[in-house]
């Protein structure tokens, strides 16, 4: 697991208590639609707190907002890799933008 870990993990506050790690997961959305894939299936660079009252960090660990807000510049947290052990940087947030800028025609 050591291996697995940025530098900076991103450890989220749990909004009750802290469960038992493994067991079996209980989809409380229903299952078998795409909300579940946008819920469970990726990692936002900002996301909402638990209780979803503010934007807390995600991949990002830090941001700023410019004066005019036009432009946001975000930090991303050290050492994060896919799960292959690639290391992931702002090149493949980068290339992501680009698939998007593409497929829009």
């Amino acid at each position: 697991m050591a291996e697995r870990l940025p530098l900076e993990p991103l450890v989220i506050q749990p909004a009750e208590e802290v469960s038992v790690y493994g067991g079996q997961f209980i989809d409380s959305w229903g299952g078998g639609n795409i909300a579940d894939i946008r819920q469970f299936g990726y990692e936002p660079v900002v996301r909402w707190s638990v209780d979803g009252s503010d934007v807390v960090p995600g991949i990002a660990k830090s941001w700023e907002i410019s004066e005019d807000a036009r432009t946001y510049t975000f930090h991303l947290r050290e050492g994060m890799k896919w799960s292959d052990g690639h290391p992931f940087s702002a090149d493949d947030i980068l290339f992501y933008a680009a698939s998007w800028k593409r497929s829009e025609g």
